[in-house]
């Protein structure tokens, strides 16, 4: 059987259609500083892409029949780096990449739903299956609009006012297109009630179609109508779990407030991730076969004398602190407010992605006051 394999992959990945490679480049390797794959589908390739962006446009605009196909490839199926075959090093850079960016999501969610990295994959919105199963509710668009906010707000850090003009638009489009087919409607009713003719085909009463946009139109205002709620909605459906308020204010001071995010729950989230996960063993038995060779060698805490006491199955982080100042413009107070923020990264990630930002995770956030004199006095 013809396999794909990812170049992209410390541990060379196979897969059984080239649908679920791409949507594997797609989750996993498309934020990457060193990104490099060679495209061989077609004997006509053989291009090397330096950026994910490049490799896309390529695929959707030579290659976009593989992504429907459920068919394996039976030649140049296999999608190599340019370590392993000569090619003419052509940077892609040029290609168009100003494809629609929700068709590119839209084809990927169309992906088979048998990969096992089905529970890692995030798209904007639902997948057109959902029609044809009969299962699509407004639930369902509540839920997959919800995500799509997130990802807005979260991967792409649109502000909530963005977010919130995004949210009034579209029930703004529901709204006209309500009005043109209410008008289309009484322009064909003489036709429809003069017609002596029978058709099978299915027909949709105008009220029950204004009432569903109605109802569409209410779910996406009710998502994004207020901060609170829009936490609440993402809580209940996105599995969104909200920092963990803590008074750190005695009963005779003001009321002083600071916000945890346990780590358990941020490495559980991190390490859902299957091929991260073998990233960071692999990248931890790599260190320890490294110092076994060297003994003037030590990579990390674990090579130290109090480092070899530690479980070999434990995972290593580092805590940081970092004061940073607020400036609230608007008020009676102008007030500059100095906060620590605290802060851990995975000490066994591998190194191509320790500077990423999203490998630093908070912990807490309080004023840095608390931390640095009241708390520090009361060791002493």
């Amino acid at each position: 059987m013809s396999l794909f394999i990812c170049p992209l992959c410390s541990t060379n990945r196979e897969f059984s259609t080239f649908l679920k490679l791409f949507r594997h480049i797609t989750v996993f390797h498309q934020n990457e500083p060193i990104f490099e794959i060679t495209c061989n589908l077609d004997v006509s390739c053989g291009v090397l892409y330096r950026t994910y962006s490049a490799y896309k446009s390529h695929v959707y605009r030579h290659h976009a029949h593989h992504l429907h196909s459920t068919q394996e490839i039976a030649t140049n199926s296999n999608i190599i780096s340019n370590n392993n075959v000569q090619h003419n090093n052509q940077d892609s850079n040029g290609e168009n990449d100003n494809l629609d960016f929700f068709k590119d999501y839209a084809e990927s969610d169309s992906l088979s739903s048998e990969d096992e990295e089905d529970n890692h994959y995030t798209t904007l919105l639902a997948s057109n299956n959902n029609r044809e199963k009969n299962i699509l509710s407004s639930l369902d668009v509540k839920k997959s609009y919800i995500s799509f906010i997130l990802q807005l707000r979260e991967e792409f850090f649109l502000p909530k006012n963005t977010t919130n003009v995004i949210s009034t638009y579209i029930v703004t489009l529901i709204n006209h297109l309500e009005v043109l087919l209410e008008e289309k409607a009484f322009m064909n009713q003489s036709n429809i009630l003069s017609s002596t003719q029978t058709s099978n085909g299915m027909v949709v009463e105008l009220q029950a179609l204004k009432k569903t946009m109605s109802e569409i139109s209410n779910e996406i205002q009710s998502t994004t109508r207020n901060e609170y709620q829009f936490i609440k909605n993402c809580q209940k459906y996105s599995d969104y779990h909200a920092p963990d308020d803590i008074p750190i204010s005695t009963d005779d001071e003001q009321l002083e407030h600071g916000y945890y995010i346990p780590i358990h729950r941020t490495l559980s989230s991190v390490l859902c991730s299957k091929d991260f996960s073998i990233q960071v063993i692999e990248n931890i038995q790599q260190q320890r076969i490294a110092v076994e060779n060297d003994d003037d060698l030590m990579l990390s805490f674990r090579d130290s004398t109090f480092g070899n006491r530690i479980d070999d199955n434990s995972l290593m982080i580092q805590l940081y602190m970092d004061d940073i100042g607020l400036t609230n413009p608007i008020g009676a107070r102008k007030d500059h407010h100095k906060m620590a923020m605290i802060y851990f990264c995975l000490d066994d990630t591998p190194e191509q992605y320790r500077s990423q930002l999203d490998c630093i995770y908070l912990v807490g956030l309080c004023p840095t006051s608390i931390l640095k004199v009241k708390y520090l006095i009361e060791i002493n």
